[in-house]
Order: structure tokens, then C-alpha cells, then sequence
């Protein structure tokens, strides 16, 4: 356990909630002043705790791993084991960049600037599977409904349900519980219980598995390699130097 969640733990201990009021256990007498202090600190502790344990993953691996490779053709995608935590529309918003012209480059190798500035152009698959819940059924929902691309996998986990606003319980405990489901623009309840079943399935068969392979993935590359053949979005050169001016006759 690191440093910054032994504190958390000992300001949660400290730290009540009863009547609609925070009360400092061990100093019921606290000034204001002093017990703002306390809870501030307990708010930074938990920023920087959160900070730590998603900078591994999530929108930050997205940003720089999708954003660096933008000289490639395609892209997949994969969702697998997304436990969501909240609704990617960041993500799909980039996925869905259409590419709409070009400033010319006179420089180097005159590779022109895209319009939009970044993104990958061509072809997108995703990988989903059973463990993508809750945003992770989100993700790949959005996806189809933008139709980005196919869905490669299997079905996902169907656990689309908002948590919020559940206040802790005054030993320092926390509870929760299902706050908001999810309806479509066609105003039918979706997702929840269903989850988001693929374009083409494929199993994580055992005995593949243990022999190195990874069938999902593996049937994404094949199909994205076949997208490329028909979706391929290719550079468009630079036209001749217009003639914006000429000599009187």
C-alpha cells in the first residue's frame, strides 16, 4: 500500500458523515478553518491517487499510442478487459475524424498537413469481448453506432449502468448501487443485460491460446488487411502551384 493511500485511510477514518454533515471524529470541537484544511487535504490525496493509478492506462495510453502512429494505414482497436469507469466519447469522437482536405507542405519531402490536423485515416476494427463492461459495453456501442468499423470478439458484458452520487457511510465505508440506465435515441432501454454482441465472433479457444495464439486479434488483422484493399484512404498529392497573379499583356 503506498504512502498517499495510508493517509486517505487515516483521514476516512477521522472523517464522518451523518445528518448531511462531516464530522471529525476524534476533534468534535474542530474549528471550521482547521477542519476545511482536513477535508482539502483528504480531496488532494484522492486526486493524486486517482492520478496514479490511471496514468498507466485508459485515455493517456490512447492519446500517445494512437496519436504516434498516425503514418499508418489503419488502426485496431482493443477493448478487451474495459471495466469503463466512464463513457469513452473522447475516444470515439477521434475514431470517427473524417478527413476533409490538405495544406500543402513546400518543405522536405512536401508531405502535406491533414485536415483535421491528427488522426488515422483508413480502415478501424475493435476487439471486444465478455469482460468489457459498463463503459466498456459503451465503447464498442458507439463505435457500431458511428459505424467506424466492424466488431471482432465476443459479446460484451452487458453491465451499461451509471453509479453516482452515493454518499459514504459514517464508519468510513462506501456503498453502490445503479443509478441510471441506458436508453437509445429510439428511446428503448439497450445494452444493459445484453451487451454488445460482435460482427463476427470468434472464441478464445483454450487450445489455441496455450499454443500462442490469440484468435481475436488475429482475425482483426486479417480483416482489417482486407478493408485495406477497399477502404484505403490514400494520400492526395499536391496539385501544380496555382498562378494567383500574372504579368499584364
Amino acid at each position: 500500500m503506498t504512502d498517499i493511500a495510508k493517509e486517505i485511510i487515516e483521514l476516512r477514518e477521522r472523517i464522518a458523515y451523518h445528518n448531511h454533515r462531516y464530522y471529525v471524529l476524534d476533534d468534535p470541537e474542530i474549528s471550521d478553518a482547521a477542519y476545511d484544511r482536513l477535508f482539502q487535504r483528504l480531496l488532494e490525496l484522492e486526486r493524486a491517487l486517482r492520478e496514479q493509478s490511471y496514468r498507466p492506462g485508459g485515455y493517456t495510453n490512447f492519446t500517445r499510442y494512437y496519436f504516434s502512429q498516425q503514418d499508418r494505414k489503419g488502426a485496431i482497436i482493443d477493448e478487451r478487459f474495459n471495466h469503463g469507469g466512464s463513457i469513452a466519447d473522447y475516444i470515439v469522437d477521434l475514431l470517427s475524424r473524417d478527413l476533409l482536405g490538405y495544406f500543402n507542405n513546400p518543405l522536405g519531402d512536401r508531405q502535406p498537413f491533414t485536415a483535421p490536423n491528427a488522426a488515422i485515416w483508413g480502415p478501424k476494427v475493435m476487439i471486444i469481448n465478455e469482460s468489457s463492461g459498463s463503459g466498456g459495453d459503451m465503447l464498442p456501442y458507439m463505435f457500431r453506432m458511428k459505424e467506424i468499423g466492424p466488431l471482432v470478439g465476443t459479446t460484451t458484458w452487458g453491465g451499461l449502468v451509471g453509479i453516482w452520487d452515493v454518499p459514504p457511510l459514517i464508519d468510513g465505508g462506501f456503498i453502490t448501487a445503479p443509478r441510471g440506465g441506458f436508453y437509445s435515441v429510439s428511446g428503448q432501454w439497450e445494452v444493459e443485460n445484453e451487451g454488445v454482441p460482435p460482427d463476427v465472433e470468434v472464441e478464445q479457444l483454450p487450445a489455441l491460446v496455450n499454443a500462442g495464439h490469440d484468435p481475436q486479434l488475429e482475425k482483426a488483422v486479417e480483416i482489417a488487411l482486407e478493408l485495406l484493399k477497399t477502404e484505403s484512404i490514400p494520400r492526395v498529392p499536391q496539385p501544380p502551384d496555382p498562378v494567383r497573379v500574372r504579368r499584364p499583356d
